[in-house]
Protein backbone atom coordinates (compact mmCIF):
# COMPACT_ATOMS: atom_id res chain seq x y z
CA UNK A 1 0.00 0.00 0.00
CA UNK A 2 1.32 3.78 -1.01
CA UNK A 3 0.86 6.75 1.02
CA UNK A 4 0.45 9.94 -0.66
CA UNK A 5 0.40 13.33 1.37
CA UNK A 6 -2.83 14.96 0.78
CA UNK A 7 -1.65 18.99 1.14
CA UNK A 8 1.54 19.05 -1.18
CA UNK A 9 4.15 21.30 0.45
CA UNK A 10 3.77 24.82 -1.03
CA UNK A 11 7.30 26.27 -1.75
CA UNK A 12 6.57 29.97 -2.54
CA UNK A 13 9.68 31.54 -5.05
CA UNK A 14 8.97 34.64 -3.67
CA UNK A 15 9.13 34.17 -0.13
CA UNK A 16 12.02 32.46 -0.25
CA UNK A 17 14.07 35.15 -2.53
CA UNK A 18 12.92 37.73 -0.45
CA UNK A 19 14.14 35.72 2.48
CA UNK A 20 17.67 35.78 0.97
CA UNK A 21 17.42 39.50 0.08
CA UNK A 22 16.96 40.43 3.29
CA UNK A 23 20.25 38.18 4.49
CA UNK A 24 22.15 40.17 1.95
CA UNK A 25 20.69 43.65 2.41
CA UNK A 26 21.53 42.86 6.19
CA UNK A 27 25.06 41.68 5.43
CA UNK A 28 25.75 45.07 3.13
CA UNK A 29 24.08 47.00 5.57
CA UNK A 30 26.41 45.75 8.68
CA UNK A 31 29.61 46.11 6.15
CA UNK A 32 28.78 49.81 5.64
CA UNK A 33 28.33 50.52 9.08
CA UNK A 34 31.66 49.41 9.51
CA UNK A 35 33.14 51.49 6.89
CA UNK A 36 31.45 54.60 8.20
CA UNK A 37 32.82 53.68 11.82
CA UNK A 38 36.43 53.34 10.36
CA UNK A 39 35.98 56.55 8.12
CA UNK A 40 34.93 58.52 11.27
CA UNK A 41 37.66 57.55 13.68
CA UNK A 42 39.82 58.43 10.26
CA UNK A 43 38.72 61.98 10.11
CA UNK A 44 37.83 62.61 13.74
CA UNK A 45 41.46 61.60 14.55
CA UNK A 46 43.04 63.39 12.01
CA UNK A 47 41.11 66.78 13.39
CA UNK A 48 42.08 65.97 16.89
CA UNK A 49 38.90 65.70 17.79
CA UNK A 50 36.31 62.83 19.63
CA UNK A 51 34.69 60.24 17.51
CA UNK A 52 31.51 61.24 16.54
CA UNK A 53 30.08 57.38 16.56
CA UNK A 54 29.52 56.76 20.35
CA UNK A 55 27.46 59.99 20.31
CA UNK A 56 25.06 58.98 17.38
CA UNK A 57 24.72 55.69 19.00
CA UNK A 58 23.68 57.41 22.41
CA UNK A 59 21.25 59.79 20.92
CA UNK A 60 19.77 57.09 18.34
CA UNK A 61 19.02 55.00 21.43
CA UNK A 62 17.16 57.94 23.17
CA UNK A 63 15.39 58.62 20.27
CA UNK A 64 14.22 54.89 19.76
CA UNK A 65 13.42 54.66 23.29
CA UNK A 66 10.85 58.19 23.73
CA UNK A 67 9.54 56.57 20.08
CA UNK A 68 9.06 53.14 21.69
CA UNK A 69 7.09 54.86 25.13
CA UNK A 70 5.24 56.78 22.79
CA UNK A 71 3.94 54.31 20.35
CA UNK A 72 3.02 51.96 23.22
CA UNK A 73 1.06 55.17 24.83
CA UNK A 74 2.99 55.59 28.10
CA UNK A 75 2.63 58.15 30.09
CA UNK A 76 5.89 59.68 32.29
CA UNK A 77 5.90 58.92 35.64
CA UNK A 78 5.32 62.16 38.41
CA UNK A 79 7.57 62.09 41.06
CA UNK A 80 5.83 64.36 43.99
CA UNK A 81 7.93 65.11 47.18
CA UNK A 82 5.36 64.93 50.24
CA UNK A 83 6.80 67.56 52.72
CA UNK A 84 4.05 67.40 55.16
CA UNK A 85 4.81 63.78 55.73
CA UNK A 86 3.29 62.33 58.96
CA UNK A 87 5.22 59.62 58.97
CA UNK A 88 8.88 60.47 59.47
CA UNK A 89 10.01 60.53 55.75
CA UNK A 90 9.15 57.10 54.95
Amino acid sequence: MTCYCKTPLVYSEGRAAWSQACTVLRGLLAVAVMLLTALDEVVTALLGMPALTPRLRYWSRVIADEYRIGAAGAVDADVIDDTNDSEGGR
